[in-house]
Order: C-alpha cells, then sequence, then structure tokens
C-alpha cells in the first residue's frame, strides 16, 4: 500500500504507515508498534485471548478487512482510497452485525453482496487465490480455505472447527487459517 517495504501479511496489516494511521485514527485508537516482532497469527490469537473485549475484536478484525480491501483495490485496480475512507468501510462492518444498523442499509448491502456472491474470478497467471468461508451456529464454529490458481485448477485446502463466541470470530478465524495455510504453502 505505501510502495515503501516489502509486502508481507504483518507490514500490510500492521505496520505499513497507512495501516499505522488507520489503526490509530480508527474507534481503536490502536498504536500498532506494540506488535514489533509479533507475527500476525500471534497478533490475532492474542486478540481471542482478550475475553471481555469482544468489541476491540471485532472492530480490529473489521479494520483488517478494510486494509485488505484498500491494499487489493490499489494493486489491482490502481485506486488510492484515504484514511477515512479505510475507517468508514471497517465501521460499516463493524455495525452490519450489529442490530443497530437501519434496516434498508442492510437490505442494500445484501442484495450487492448476493449479485457478487455467484461470481469467482481467478488470480492472475503465476498466482494463486484463497478463498475463505465461515459457518456459525449455536457458539460452534467451522470455517474452510481453498487454493486455486489461474487456470481455476484446485491445489490444496484446509478445515478447522472450535466453539466460538460470534460469527465474526469464525470469520477471523477463516483468515487465521489461511495465512497458516500460505505459509506452509511457501506462498
Amino acid at each position: 500500500m505505501c510502495n515503501a517495504a516489502i509486502e508481507d501479511v504483518e507490514h500490510i496489516f500492521f505496520h505499513c504507515p497507512v495501516a499505522v494511521m488507520a489503526f490509530v485514527a480508527s474507534p481503536l485508537g490502536c498504536r500498532t508498534e506494540q506488535y514489533r516482532g509479533l507475527n500476525n497469527k500471534q497478533i490475532i490469537a492474542g486478540w481471542l485471548s482478550e475475553k471481555g473485549n469482544y468489541d476491540g475484536f471485532k472492530m480490529a478484525s473489521c479494520m483488517m478487512w478494510a486494509l485488505w480491501k484498500h491494499r487489493n483495490e490499489k494493486v489491482f485496480n490502481n485506486k488510492e482510497q484515504s484514511i477515512q475512507s479505510i475507517i468508514k468501510e471497517a465501521q460499516f462492518w463493524f455495525n452490519y452485525t450489529s442490530p443497530i444498523l437501519p434496516e434498508e442499509e442492510k437490505h442494500h448491502q445484501s442484495a450487492n453482496t448476493k449479485k457478487l456472491a455467484n461470481k469467482w474470478t481467478p488470480p492472475e497467471t503465476n498466482w494463486t487465490k484463497l478463498n475463505t468461508s465461515a459457518a456459525f451456529k449455536d457458539f460452534q464454529g467451522g470455517w474452510a480455505v481453498v487454493d486455486r490458481n489461474a487456470e481455476f485448477s484446485f491445489i490444496g485446502c484446509g478445515t478447522m472447527a472450535l466453539k466460538v463466541l460470534s460469527p465474526i470470530e469464525a470469520e477471523t478465524r477463516a483468515v487465521l487459517l489461511a495465512a497458516e495455510f500460505a505459509m506452509m504453502s511457501h506462498l
């Protein structure tokens, strides 16, 4: 996002100047320098272990999602976004799963999501794409990651299931599984 360092997972989410500014300016007011020397798995595991801080965990997860979307817009579409737009995106997703989001906004977002749900696009040649999914019911979560290449060929997958507190925890654990899968696969 910043073109100042190698884009690994820790840099994108926690050390890139864009991520640092976005986390500080977000409702979390989080200073990401506290994560120096930790990998993304350790950081997310730390968030998950903070019992009783569900909103902080949820907002941090939403910030990571917004940063990832921002990064992809810049890399694949050459579009820049402001720190404010990244935070606004994160806040939207934070509120989306909360009952306070107006019903008409939920309906609009749901319609857009359904339009995109059936369209999978392959990665560029010589790249692979990891897709994740998660399910949640009665404090049970299941999640998976699937790896495919530009020729639509299946490369590998992984699944896991555990007791979890919320759908967003299951989704975050799916992203964590994808990160572990990528590291084990040397992607």
